[in-house]
């Protein structure tokens, strides 16, 4: 015997795409093999959306070295497992010194 369920909250679950909501109104894809499967018009909202969210939260910075002048520190860039986290750390550390050497002059 099998039952007719009318259109409840749960049979209309399982027909919304999976994914990150967002403003657009799409559900963004989880995988390559979920983005593979948008419209090419969903497609292009979401490479929108994620350059848009991009350039509002994040910031590039690009070091150019000479191989002759900076070879000893490009090699220990390269020895560095994680070199964001790395230049994190370095730059971090700086700043924190500034701020000491900062509040000393203040102090006099």
């Amino acid at each position: 015997m099998v039952k007719n369920t009318p259109n409840t909250a749960n049979s209309s679950k399982s027909k919304r795409k999976h994914g990150r909501k967002n403003k657009t109104g799409i559900a963004f894809p989880n995988s390559n093999r979920a983005y593979k499967s948008l419209s090419h018009q969903e497609k292009t909202k979401f490479l929108t959306y994620q350059k848009e969210y991009v350039r509002e939260h994040y910031r590039t910075y690009l070091i150019r070295m000479n191989v002759e002048d900076d070879a000893e520190i490009i090699e220990w860039l390269n020895l560095q497992e994680n070199k964001s986290d790395y230049v994190r750390q370095c730059v971090a550390e700086a700043r924190e010194r500034a701020l000491k050497k900062m509040a000393r002059s203040n102090k006099k």
